[in-house]
């Protein structure tokens, strides 16, 4: 973990979570070559946002964190996403403008407390977008990860 932040136990799952991966083999390719284009979070609570950044640190992504969707712009800063996990209630921009603002082909999570005000306003674009509901389960943001990248 980052300094002066509790790591819950996470560093031990890691090392276990790399020697298993290693032994079988498993998840190669996640560290090396999509490793390097990122996948966006965007969700305004903190600790909602730390839960999915580990879910998705723990499946060897890189993840750029914003509270907000003016400051995602500014985190990518032009960098592509490879996949945006982001929550429809946001202060200022809300999820689906901050969707927007990718390539029209990065898949998009939609992390949201009103998943059928979600369905309504995904505005044709289904084919790339998902939408779970809060609260979220690990697993079910793992599956929603693999089905789209």
């Amino acid at each position: 973990g980052r300094p002066g932040r509790p790591t819950r136990g996470r560093a031990g799952a890691r090392a276990l979570e790399n020697q298993i991966g290693r032994r079988y083999g498993q998840c190669v390719s996640l560290v090396g070559e999509e490793r390097s284009s990122p996948v966006l979070v965007v969700e305004d609570d903190a600790g909602v946002r730390e839960f999915l950044v580990s879910v998705l640190v723990e499946q060897g992504y890189r993840v750029v964190a914003a509270a907000s969707g003016e400051a995602a712009a500014e985190l990518l800063d032009g960098e592509r996403a490879q996949l945006a996990v982001l929550d429809m209630g946001l202060p200022g921009m809300d999820g689906f403008e901050v969707a927007e603002l990718l390539a029209p082909d990065v898949p998009v999570i939609i992390v949201t407390g009103d998943p059928v005000g979600a369905y309504a306003r995904m505005q044709g674009r289904v084919e790339h977008f998902q939408v779970l509901p809060k609260p979220v389960a690990a697993e079910l943001l793992e599956h929603a990860v693999a089905a789209a990248v």
